[in-house]
């Protein structure tokens, strides 16, 4: 099942009224990997004021904390802004290190959201699907024709071994691996061999 989040971990910090505060977005696949990360913030950042934090699985599960702050200041505005995004499986966390100087809620609510967004906007987006990495065995007299015939699709070539052949480890988007392979066979007049199709894994199509 494909679905939206973020393309990779991103970050950001900012500093309101001399508190400061970092960021951090990132794509997670289930709850479980949202608070195993929740956990991993809190031991990174000990002498931190307050963590708010909020994610998003699916339309099932969405889940918000204000990590201390006043009550619908922190945790829900980090929230709506993965919302108004449209993203699952995605996380975002705002640390805080109090500077002195109160806020108030709605300047607390701006600097979370604020922070949040930076974060997100660090992160990028991208569509994740079920992917397939699979290993393609051709003959050099090929090679040129089909790297020339690559160019024009969204396939994804890992590494080119040279042996007495060349193989190619290819990254695909498991939907389209069976075109992909025919079209091997055609650059090739089907003197190509698969090796290898690998088990299907999300991975984040720009």
């Amino acid at each position: 099942m494909a679905y939206s989040s973020f393309a990779k971990r991103g970050q950001s910090s900012l500093v309101v009224q001399k508190s400061k505060f970092i960021g951090i977005a990132a794509p997670v696949a289930t709850e479980t990997d949202a608070q195993r990360l929740i956990e991993t913030l809190r031991s990174e950042y000990p002498t931190a004021s307050a963590i708010a934090w909020a994610y998003i699985i699916d339309v099932n599960v969405q889940r918000f904390h204000d990590g201390g702050e006043p009550s619908g200041t922190a945790g829900m505005p980090i929230l709506s802004v993965i919302q108004k995004r449209r993203l699952t499986h995605s996380f975002c966390a705002v640390i805080r290190w109090f500077g002195g100087i109160k806020l108030g809620a709605g300047g607390l609510a701006r600097a979370f959201s604020g922070c949040a967004i930076d974060a997100m906007d660090d992160a990028g987006t991208a569509d994740w699907c079920e992917t397939v990495d699979c290993r393609i065995r051709i003959d050099y007299a090929d090679l040129g024709k089909v790297e020339y015939k690559l160019a024009d699709y969204p396939y994804v070539r890992l590494d080119t071994v040279f042996t007495d052949a060349v193989e190619l480890c290819m990254r695909v988007k498991e939907t389209e691996a069976q075109n992909m392979i025919s079209l091997f066979e055609n650059w090739t007049g089907a003197k190509m061999k698969v090796m290898e199709i690998g088990e299907p894994f999300d991975y984040p199509w720009s």
